[in-house]
């Protein structure tokens, strides 16, 4: 051949063959393209090969070819002809790879015993309050704090939500990990994180509570309140320190999202009124 044309023939036990056809730049001569049982009178009707799909049957006619003129293989270039005995079975057509499903985001389970904390690191800087966090505490009692861990008992009243860490608090109360449930974090990509209550029981007993706190690196807190029993709760965000004040927001009836900054805490109190945020979302951004 001249001009560089590329072409391969494999023949199989089966009687199966497989013509596959590279660079076809041209020739000076013209060309047939497919197979003959040969022999005095044999006849045959070409087809376009080109156009066929699947395998080829050979053997019903004499031939199962085309013809191609000078200076051309036509359009074969790159294709692949597959001529099978007649009276074989079809080769099937691979089904088409299922597309790989997007894995979902790994939970990460936290082992909590009551009143624990465990440092959890971000991967990516938080702004809160005027400050940049690249860890978190998950504190056992339903909330998160920066710098410091509450991994003892400590009175869950307002004054240690506002005074004690920077604080964000999904439901700030007497809960046990320990005894069921399950606390665990989440990155659904790598400028959050979620952290996730689910089921956990309230240390008297009596009930358990669910809900989610998502933090992204904006400083954008939501709160996420699942299914509640109880009531003595802080819902808010603080940031902490000696001397923090500020009053308490009706949260279920605040404008969204909150802006906190400007004052000490974002929050309400609950247990001497009823818990009115289950099943609510919260947001909370800074200034």
């Amino acid at each position: 051949m001249s001009g560089g044309n590329t072409v391969s023939v494999t023949l199989e036990a089966s009687g199966k063959i497989t013509m596959s056809y590279g660079a076809l730049p041209g020739s000076t001569y013209a060309y047939v393209a497919g197979v003959s049982q040969g022999g005095t009178g044999n006849t045959g009707t070409a087809v376009d090969l080109s156009a066929a799909t699947g395998a080829l049957s050979f053997g019903a006619t004499g031939a199962t070819y085309e013809l191609f003129g000078k200076a051309s293989l036509g359009d074969l270039g790159g294709k692949t002809l597959t001529f099978v005995p007649a009276g074989s079975p079809t080769p099937p057509t691979p089904p088409t790879p299922p597309t790989p499903p997007t894995p979902s985001p790994s939970e990460t389970v936290l082992k909590l015993a009551d009143d624990a904390t465990q440092k959890v690191t971000l991967g990516f800087s938080f702004p809160f309050y005027g400050k940049s966090w690249s860890e978190v505490f998950v504190n056992a009692d339903g909330n998160l704090t920066f710098g410091a861990g509450e991994g003892t008992a400590v009175n869950r009243n307002s004054a240690q939500f506002l005074q004690g860490p920077p604080r964000i608090a999904l439901l700030f109360g007497d809960l046990n990990p320990a005894a069921g449930g399950q606390v665990s974090t989440r990155h659904d990509d790598a400028q959050s994180l979620t952290v996730t209550w689910k089921d956990v029981p309230l240390f008297a007993g009596g009930g358990t509570v669910s809900g989610s706190v998502k933090l992204e690196a904006s400083g954008k807190v939501t709160l996420s309140l699942g299914a509640v029993t109880g009531t003595i709760f802080i819902t808010g965000v603080s940031r902490g320190g000696a001397g923090n004040a500020a009053g308490e927001t009706d949260l279920s009836s605040a404008q969204q999202p909150l802006v906190y900054g400007p004052t000490g805490a974002s929050f309400e109190v609950f247990g001497y009124k009823p818990f009115d945020l289950a099943g609510k979302t919260l947001s909370f951004v800074k200034p």
